[in-house]
């Protein structure tokens, strides 16, 4: 899954966000949840509606790229054989930053087909509320 979204920001603050293990978790306003390292370098993501998620830093290359390792089935478990890998990147722009997602192994998260199929349209449906909601977050709106 692949989405992208054009904000009228600087880099320095879009970077802000997006390296924030979980930023994309909330049910409401970006920003609005708790994150907590354990000793396994496991973010532990809560959002007072979302729930607690599982999120892991895979790397970063930072004001340019940020991958992080979750698993979209489960809020309290992050088996390696299921998660996923989201990559996001910034690129300067003339008119702001491009914030671009991509989330893979959406094809793995379950053994069953039609649950990885589900999973995959709702990372779509996902992605694109989760970018406006950034837009509208840097943006101050």
């Amino acid at each position: 899954v692949e989405a992208e979204v054009l904000v009228d920001t600087t880099i320095e603050d879009a970077w802000a966000l997006v390296s924030e293990p979980g930023w994309w978790i909330n049910d409401g306003p970006l920003g609005d949840h708790e994150v907590e390292r354990d000793d396994n370098g496991v973010y532990h993501i809560t959002d007072p509606e979302a729930g607690t998620w599982l999120v892991e830093k895979a790397d970063e290359d930072p004001m340019d790229v940020v991958a992080f390792r979750w698993y979209p089935l489960a809020d309290d478990e992050l088996p390696d054989e299921y998660a996923t890998r989201v990559e996001v990147s910034l690129s300067e722009e003339r008119s702001g930053v491009a914030i671009h997602v991509e989330e893979s192994g959406l094809a793995s998260v379950s053994d069953d087909e039609a649950e990885a199929r589900q999973a995959y349209e709702d990372a779509i449906g996902m992605w694109e509320q989760v970018l406006v909601a950034a837009k509208s977050h840097l943006e101050g709106r």
